[in-house]
């Protein structure tokens, strides 16, 4: 006798039994009965035999679970029978058990950071708390960023992150319990209910923890009492979040001393209302699972095209994900369409990410096993997301210089912040050969063998191009060019606009100090991003002068006059008193004659949009003007006059091709390798560079 199944029958039957062993069918009674009414005694044991099967199946994961548990109990030590009280909690209906189950057996990887030692940063931000109300927010950050720069504080505060907490030995059942039945009422009560999952709820709603690190603490009773009028007003989550985080545009990311605060605790944030990017997404995800939508933080470890990393929100609704930028405004719903590894956006830039992950509670069972990981692996709650994000490509790499080693796992590379960091890992496959999956394109990468803190390539680095293929970059250093440097970082978009805002900019002269009788001397119709001298055709006597701000920008970084001496050199004006139709910050104008060129003035814009913005200046006397200079805002990673830079190219090392000192605003360097991935780095000053190959007689950034 012959079994057939098909399609409707599996599913039929692997529906009903999956619910019936979740504990989540009320049907079983009628899932017999159809047994029984079936057409033939072939189709009952078929259907017999295909459910035999299916329960085997659900009783070996019923006994890994029970495992799981058990292991659990065993590392919780004296905290025991505080777990075996919320899983024997006789409260529960099956859900809330199988939820109950869910957390403690993914609870081993979770713990909170000490708290101690907090005492000796606090007063800081109750005093910015109590400054602001008082004399404004900027004031009083800058009052605060002084004194924290003075405390001299440890930057890695190591005595209160080198200390773990684990959260199975230190959880209370009747916290657990509470915030387990907390996070059910945020669900259920959600009008948004029946587009969220119970594996949505299970990943993103029910976990007491966002990431780890943070203490455990009530934020699902703040939060939910905070914004009670606002739980179920709104037609969509999107618009949830649109109105929500309207109500909280006063929390600020802010990238000044006081941010580096350590945030564990959420009465912490409040104080500061600001934070870097981790910890306001932090913020964000408890504030929306409280108000019952699946709210998490999704992360680019470190960028494949410029420095550090990056963390964002999503939230998932109907199986789709919806990220967004953590501090709302423009381009808050952009990150999709900005980070697919295809967009250049005026504002965001050129987005480059080798991985996106998700931060999860759930134990990830993939990942090296093996201690001597990078720290980026050796925790394991996260989720590779890189496919929601951008085309991937799953690749292969030979070892071709670490043969003898023994190594099971090797590590994809990319170069940030003058190093290579680890970014994803493979798994040793036949030939000697390693496999990364979902790599994202249009990045440089480095594969390597990681031990004990240090990498060791294990073959060259290469281009992985936008259709997925891969170009070696092996040095040719027997047929050198010569190449032109001018810039050691690649172009941001917004550096454009900071030379936009300049142009069409003028000078003016007058006989007298309210210009009212003006002249026009000079417009600027080309600019560079470093100082440009402009000679004037003739020389102009005057005792006034003054610069004028086109289309009301008020942007500038440096401003220079200058006189010919008897030799004929320029000679810069420094005798001059400013003059203004409005009220002028001094600490604004003074720097426009600090010789940073980083440093850069921004002055409020006129109420009368049909009055321009000017700056002028008495030198006191008629003088003989010969020459004008400015510098707009910029990021002094073009290569600048008399600073040192250094030539390097990557060869399983990075090989120095020399020192030299800029006599302009570029660099002429002899026998550069064809072929190389090639770095400058600024040895007097700077901390921005980039890698590059030199193609078509331009530098090309990765």
């Amino acid at each position: 006798m012959t079994l057939n199944f098909d399609y409707h029958d599996i599913k039929w039957i692997n529906n009903e039994v999956y619910a019936l062993f979740s504990g989540r069918s009320r049907e079983f009674p009628l899932f017999i009965t159809l047994i029984y009414y079936r057409n033939s005694v072939i189709m009952k044991i078929r259907l017999l035999s295909v459910i035999l099967c299916i329960v085997t199946i659900f009783s070996c994961q019923d006994n890994k679970g029970n495992a799981l548990i058990k292991k659990t109990l065993i590392l919780s030590g004296n905290n025991k029978g505080n777990l075996e009280k919320v899983l024997s909690n006789s409260e529960w209906n099956n859900l809330q058990s199988e939820a109950a189950k869910f957390l403690i057996v993914n609870m081993e990887s979770s713990f909170s950071f000490d708290t101690t030692n907090l005492c000796k940063y606090r007063p800081l931000l109750y005093e910015l708390d109590s400054l602001r109300q008082t004399i404004g927010n900027q004031r009083a950050l800058n009052i605060i960023n002084q004194k924290w720069n003075k405390a001299n504080f440890d930057p890695s505060f190591s005595e209160i992150y080198s200390t773990k907490t684990p959260d199975i030995q230190t959880i209370t059942s009747d916290y657990l319990i509470n915030d387990i039945k907390q996070a059910f009422e945020s669900w259920e009560n959600s009008i948004f209910k029946d587009s969220i999952n119970y594996d949505s709820f299970q990943q993103y709603i029910l976990p007491y923890r966002i990431k780890n690190g943070y203490i455990i603490e009530d934020w699902r009773s703040y939060f939910r009492e905070r914004f009670k009028t606002h739980y179920n007003k709104y037609i969509s989550p999107v618009e949830m979040v649109d109105s929500v985080m309207e109500l909280i545009n006063d929390y600020q990311v802010n990238w000044v001393p006081i941010s580096n605060y350590p945030f564990i605790c959420l009465s912490d944030y409040e104080k500061a209302k600001m934070s870097k990017c981790p910890e306001r997404c932090w913020f964000n995800a408890m504030l929306f699972r409280s108000l019952g939508l699946p709210c998490t933080i999704d992360y680019v470890p470190a960028w494949g095209n410029r420095n550090s990393g990056h963390e964002w929100n999503t939230i998932l609704i109907n199986g789709k994900t919806y990220p967004f930028e953590s501090t709302g405004g423009r381009g808050k719903w952009k990150p999709k369409q900005v980070y697919n590894n295809e967009w250049v956006d005026e504002y965001w830039m050129k987005s480059r990410l080798p991985k996106v992950f998700r931060y999860t509670y759930e134990i990830n069972q993939k990942g090296p096993d093996t201690e001597d990981a990078p720290p980026l692996f050796k925790q394991r709650n996260y989720a590779d997301v890189s496919a929601e994000y951008f085309k991937t490509t799953d690749i292969a790499v030979e070892n071709k210089y670490a043969k003898s080693a023994k190594n099971e796992y090797a590590y994809l590379c990319v170069f940030n912040e003058d190093k290579w960091k680890p970014v994803h890992w493979g798994k040793k496959i036949k030939r000697n050969k390693y496999e990364f999956e979902k790599m994202g394109r249009n990045i440089a990468y480095l594969p390597v063998f990681y031990n004990n803190g240090l990498i060791t390539p294990i073959n060259d680095a290469f281009i992985l191009d936008s259709l997925g293929h891969i170009k070696y970059l092996k040095p040719d250093t027997l047929n050198p060019e010569k190449i032109n440097v001018i810039r050691k970082y690649l172009t941001r978009p917004d550096l454009d606009f900071w030379l936009e805002w300049n142009l069409g900019s003028y000078f003016e002269v007058a006989p007298d100090r309210r210009f009212k009788n003006k002249k026009n001397i000079f417009v600027i119709d080309e600019l560079e991003m470093y100082p440009t001298i402009y000679h004037l055709k003739e020389p102009i006597n005057t005792r006034f002068l003054r610069y004028v701000f086109s289309n009301n920008y008020d942007c500038l970084a440096e401003l220079y006059f200058y006189s010919k001496d008897s030799k004929g050199d320029l000679t810069r004006i420094e005798d001059k008193k400013i003059i203004s139709e409005i009220l002028l910050d001094t600490v604004q104008t003074a720097k426009l004659f600090d010789d940073n060129i980083l440093s850069f003035a921004s002055f409020p814009k006129p109420k009368n949009k049909a009055t321009p913005l000017w700056i002028g200046f008495d030198f006191g006397k008629e003088i003989t003007i010969d020459a004008l200079g400015i510098c707009p805002r910029n990021d002094k990673n073009n290569i600048i006059k008399d600073l040192d830079y250094e030539l390097f190219y990557w060869d399983r090392r990075w090989v120095s091709l020399g020192v030299k000192t800029a006599e302009d605003y570029y660099l002429v360097f002899n026998n550069v390798p064809q072929d190389a991935l090639l770095y400058v780095k600024c040895t007097t000053e700077g901390k921005e560079n980039r890698i590059f190959t030199y193609e078509k007689n331009r530098q090309v950034w990765w």
